[in-house]
């Protein structure tokens, strides 16, 4: 079985095909791609990696993440699970679980103001693409609340600048 192509089919799958390669020949390039802000620093921390991942497996308040000197922790994907309805909040603050200076990263300062989480209900914020939030103070800590003591699962993926 012979199949005829016009010319014009023919041209029109050359270039489709060169459109494809060229793409798969430089999306690496592409996806590493930085916004850069007039200083010469990443526009987004979380841009290109995450940095480092906290599996989260806690029934109590938990500091997350020990702030360092002269950093701020963008937290840049965040997947929880609760296993009976209950409140929580990821904090930022110094001392023991971010007890002084606390000040509310994703919902109140306290896990009373916080996200309202029914049982077995999850929440997901970010994809890891861009910073969903940020510490506001250098070397603050990050510390995930909770109003109640069932199990609260999941994981969150930072970078630390």
């Amino acid at each position: 079985m012979t199949i005829h192509m016009t010319r014009q089919r023919r041209c029109a799958l050359l270039v489709a095909g060169l459109l494809a390669w060229l793409l798969v020949a430089t999306w690496p390039a592409l996806a590493k791609t930085q916004l850069i802000t007039p200083g010469g620093t990443p526009a987004d921390p979380c841009r290109d990696t995450v940095e480092a991942v906290v599996i989260i497996n806690q029934t109590a308040n938990t500091q997350l993440i020990t702030g360092a000197t002269g950093t701020r922790v963008y937290i840049c994907n965040l997947a929880l699970v609760t296993a009976s309805a209950q409140n929580v909040a990821l904090v930022q603050g110094t001392g023991t679980i971010c007890a002084t200076d606390r000040t509310g990263l994703l919902g109140g300062a306290s896990a009373a103001t916080g996200f309202n989480l029914a049982a077995n209900q999850s929440l997901v914020l970010g994809h890891g693409g861009f910073a969903v939030t940020q510490t506001t103070a250098n070397a603050a800590n990050v510390c995930l609340l909770q109003s109640g003591s069932d199990q609260l699962s999941g994981i969150i993926g930072v970078q630390v600048r």
